[in-house]
């Protein structure tokens, strides 16, 4: 959703009204996300203890994402605040959240192979 609409339609608000809109939307989105991605983290922990290779892989990947979601996602998050050049951080989040969203489908076909 955050890949195919939401990040996308940032592209369609003037950057007053993006900015505006911005500001609301992380503080509500963060209350979607953040309780499951620390939650895929926990669990992703839990089953890593186990030392089983698929296990750790996944754990790899989680925390792949939790890197480059503050390393790269909160700043450009940071500069559509700050800055009148939106268009250019909203098409920069839209480009480089396909890895973010590569990684969690990977997370997501791993878990289903552990279960076959």
């Amino acid at each position: 959703m955050v890949q195919l609409v939401i990040y996308p339609s940032f592209h369609y608000y003037p950057p007053n009204n993006l900015k505006t809109w911005h500001l609301k939307y992380t503080k509500l989105i963060t209350f979607v996300v953040l309780p499951l991605m620390l939650g895929q983290l926990v669990m992703g922990t839990m089953q890593a203890a186990s030392f089983e290779l698929l296990h750790i892989i996944k754990l790899i990947c989680i925390l792949t994402t939790w890197l480059i979601t503050f390393a790269v996602f909160v700043p450009l998050h940071n500069k559509i605040d700050k800055t009148e050049e939106t268009q250019q951080v909203t098409k920069a989040l839209v480009n480089k959240n396909w890895l973010r969203t590569g990684l969690w489908s990977l997370i997501f076909v791993l878990s289903l192979v552990e279960h076959l």
